[in-house]
């Protein structure tokens, strides 16, 4: 048998087998079926080779999908693939566009933490004009006082404060950073719920599949068993069970288009589509997708995500965060904070003392002027019962960034181990629905034969097919399900299929 190149499924490698589980009969799913595929790779560059214990390349079962038909209610049908699903997932979900916004708001947090780091100016013109008593500098009071004053220049101020600026400005650098982080989490959640309704969309139509296939056999065979009560070579009561198998088989069709229907519907609104648009999947074929080889060592795969997973890198961040406040909060009251300016204190009307400009009694009379000023201050406050308490509130809140960070790391392992063992639970269900799916094919085969040959029951073929709908029904939900684990344990892993 010819081998075929890998495919590529939005950027990742995937072996594109050649044993067939096809719905009429035909099987194909032995080790000479395989070729040799190149290995998986997961986005980060690091290969998990997809091979079995004993060095073959991991089952490639595939059965044939349906062709999807809008209903009535849903006004057109669309094509749809996982490379499509993946692009939308990454940007369309309300989870993403919030995601989004809070890394807007955290950037111009840091942005205004920044700027608390720079000096303040301002620039203008100020008219004073005093009539009537005054008082002078030794307390007596002098009547009929007319004065007026006139500045036209600038004022400026320049303060660090240690704790709430230099602190403040990388607390908040680190608070930009773990909002990034969060949007590739964001992302990741909603691509791996995108990729499990899609896969819920691929299971639905091949079941499609095969409930039409099993009511084509179950009406072939009521045909054949009328016929045989026709001929008095078979009993009414094989015709009736023959009647009520194509019954049976029906409401399994009906229940399969519903199924589907609804599959599509979640899909759309997952990816914020027309609700009312019948989304089909192009695939052929229901085919095992593998990233990462289910032998691949607990240890790598842990050891993967601690260091890729976003929402750990978070954490990290919110942690160090955190920690700048707490240094903030001890440290800050003991540095002094740096004044500097011209003219006006911050906080003073512009002009009040002066600045770097023009003063004078009226516009016609300015003389030059340039005031400056610099100094340092130590600040307690409440006498320095506030600060203390300050610091005991920081040192809380990293206490517990620091037990948020044991539980994220705590549940990022039990995650990895659980998708880890999903992916070899599903692994090995492949492998028994293909041996299930062969065997079912040859007792319908050989339940037929008899049959017609005079020396088999009706209800024996009855069961066969009841048995080979089974079986294929299992070996697509394996499939889907292998799929379905394998995208989990990439997203466990921090990574996410390229588009």
């Amino acid at each position: 048998m010819t081998q075929r190149p890998p495919e590529r499924v939005g950027g990742w490698s995937r072996r594109r087998g050649q044993a067939a589980v096809a719905l009429a009969g035909l099987v194909c799913v032995s080790a000479s079926c395989a070729g040799n595929p190149s290995e998986s790779e997961v986005g980060s560059g690091r290969r998990f080779p997809a091979r079995s214990n004993d060095g073959a390349w991991i089952g490639t079962a595939i059965a044939p999908i349906g062709t999807a038909m809008a209903s009535p209610i849903l006004r057109e049908t669309a094509p749809i693939d996982l490379a499509t699903v993946l692009a939308l997932a990454g940007e369309k979900p309300n989870a993403v566009r919030l995601a989004r916004e809070r890394l807007a708001e955290a950037e111009a947090k840091k942005d205004e933490a920044l700027s608390r780091l720079l000096p303040t100016i301002a620039v203008g013109a100020v008219f004073g004009r005093h009539n009537g008593t005054i008082q002078d500098t030794q307390g007596n009071f002098i009547d009929e006082v007319t004065r007026q004053r006139v500045f036209l220049g600038g004022v400026g101020d320049l303060g660090i404060d240690v704790g709430n600026g230099i602190y403040g400005s990388l607390a908040a650098k680190r608070r930009a950073e773990a909002a990034t982080e969060e949007v590739e989490a964001v992302v990741q959640a909603r691509v791996l719920d995108a990729v499990y309704a899609y896969f819920d969309l691929v299971e639905a139509q091949a079941a499609m599949a095969i409930a039409r296939d099993s009511f084509e056999h179950a009406t072939a065979f009521h045909d054949l068993t009328t016929a045989r009560e026709r001929r008095a070579l078979g009993l009414r009561v094989d015709t009736l069970r023959a009647e009520a198998d194509v019954a049976s088989a029906r409401h399994a069709q009906i229940a399969a288009e519903r199924r589907f229907r609804t599959a599509s519907v979640r899909l759309a609104a997952m990816l914020r589509l027309e609700p009312t648009t019948t989304l089909f999947t192009v695939e052929k074929d229901v085919r095992p997708v593998t990233f990462v080889a289910s032998e691949t060592p607990l240890e790598t795969l842990i050891a993967t995500a601690l260091e890729n997973r976003p929402d750990l890198r978070a954490q990290r961040r919110r942690t160090e965060a955190a920690g700048l406040d707490d240094d903030a909060a001890r440290i800050g009251p003991l540095i002094p904070s740096f004044h500097a300016g011209v003219g006006t204190p911050a906080g003073a009307p512009l002009g009040s003392n002066g600045g770097l400009g023009y003063d004078g009694h009226d516009f016609g009379k300015l003389d030059g002027r340039e005031d400056y000023y610099v100094g340092l201050q130590w600040r307690l406050n409440g006498l320095g019962l506030g600060d203390a308490a300050r610091a005991r509130a920081t040192g809380a809140r990293l206490r517990a960034e620091l037990v948020r960070d044991d539980d994220s790391r705590e549940r990022a392992i039990q995650e990895v181990i659980e998708a880890s063992e999903d992916v070899r639970a599903t692994h090995a269900a492949i492998d028994a629905a293909e041996r299930e799916l062969r065997a079912a094919d040859e007792v319908r085969k050989i339940a037929k034969k008899r049959l017609e040959e005079g020396t088999g029951l009706a209800i024996e073929v009855l069961s066969a097919e009841e048995t080979r709908t089974r079986a294929a029904t299992r070996l697509v939900e394996a499939i889907t399900g292998y799929n379905r684990a394998q995208y989990r344990l990439l997203v466990r892993l921090g990574e996410r299929p390229a588009r």
